[in-house]
């Protein structure tokens, strides 16, 4: 009985020990399993934790910006329509006049303007030119018109824009203000390029300057008075005859003598008024009691000290006056002793 119990006892034990073999083989496996299993998932977490992939999310962005893309529709600058200016585009309008104004105030400042330059460039061709003074007059005269054009374009600009502001202050509707300032341009400009030249230099007061200093150079001994202005613009068709012509602007005497003290004027001052001009020092004396009427021989206008201003363009015309005086006298006195030395004793 004991020698099969110890016969036994060992099978059982195989059966046990081969079963604790399965098990472990068993436990074994699941655990080889876990492992490739967390092998698997370790490099899918290091791959949630690491750098993400540029291409990837590039790939995705061009994606959604191609979706976009073709979602929006396509523009179309010229479907959108002008919208009425609002009143306060007024207060812009303004601003813009109140611009060509300062450039216009430029062109037109008292000393150095463009206009005086081209002046006192004439006068002294006329009076150093000589024979070849007419040529070079003849491009100062077309500088001048050109100058009296550019000067009537600037007054054309603000004038349509103060016709745009004036009709949007009154609430009128304007969508289309650079079609209509662009149009209103070019109507002045063609009504103006059709004018003949004595229509538009003929009665302007720059161009009358212009060609009455250079008439007085010219006229300096004998003191003719300068002709009409038409008289120096070729007539053109569309022009009035001579003698049916309005109002024709012409030259005066040029007389720098202080009608006062009968002497050359000294810091000259003009008269806004009446136009007439005189010595400081003469007038200040002559109104010294309170206004009083012009001293000029048939000139009905009362002066004042407030009515007389600084005249620097008249002081410039004394300067040349007296330094055309001045070479003349000398010219003269080196004839004399060339005479003197002809004489044979």
């Amino acid at each position: 009985m004991s020698s099969r119990r110890s016969v036994t006892a060992p099978r059982r034990g195989r059966r046990n020990a081969v079963a604790s073999d399965d098990e472990e083989g068993d436990v074994q496996a699941a655990d080889n399993t876990v492992d490739a299993s967390e092998g698997d998932a370790e490099p899918r977490r290091s791959q949630k934790k690491g750098k993400p992939s540029k291409r990837a999310p590039s790939r995705r962005a061009g994606s959604d910006d191609e979706d976009d893309e073709e979602d929006l529709p396509e523009i179309d600058v010229n479907n959108f329509s002008d919208q009425p200016l609002q009143k306060d585009a007024a207060i812009k309008l303004k601003g813009a006049i109140s611009d060509w104004g300062m450039v216009d105030n430029l062109l037109h400042r008292k000393e150095r303007n463009p206009f005086d330059v081209v002046v006192a460039a004439a006068e002294a061709v006329t009076e150093y030119g000589d024979d070849q003074a007419e040529p070079i007059l003849s491009q100062l005269d077309g500088v001048m018109r050109e100058l009296i054009d550019a000067s009537v374009q600037l007054d054309l600009q603000r004038e349509v824009l103060q016709g745009l502001k004036n009709r949007i202050e009154i609430n009128e509707e304007i969508d289309d203000v650079i079609d209509q300032w662009e149009k209103g341009v070019k109507q002045l400009n063609t009504k103006y390029l059709q004018k003949t030249s004595r229509q538009k230099y003929g009665k302007n007061d720059r161009y009358n300057g212009f060609k009455e200093a250079i008439w007085n150079i010219q006229h300096e001994q004998d003191k003719e008075a300068m002709p009409p202005l038409s008289t120096f613009i070729e007539k053109e068709d569309g022009d009035v005859d001579d003698s049916d012509d309005e109002v024709e602007v012409g030259g005066v005497t040029q007389d720098f003598n202080d009608i006062l003290t009968m002497t050359i004027i000294s810091d000259p001052v003009t008269s806004r008024v009446c136009k007439h001009s005189f010595s400081k020092a003469s007038m200040d004396e002559f109104l010294r009691a309170g206004p009083k009427k012009c001293p000029h021989l048939g000139c009905a206008a009362m002066v004042s000290r407030g009515d007389l201003q600084p005249d620097p363009e008249l002081e410039r015309k004394i300067r040349a006056f007296q330094r055309r005086e001045k070479r003349r006298n000398a010219e003269d006195s080196d004839a004399e002793e060339i005479d003197d030395d002809d004489v044979v004793e």
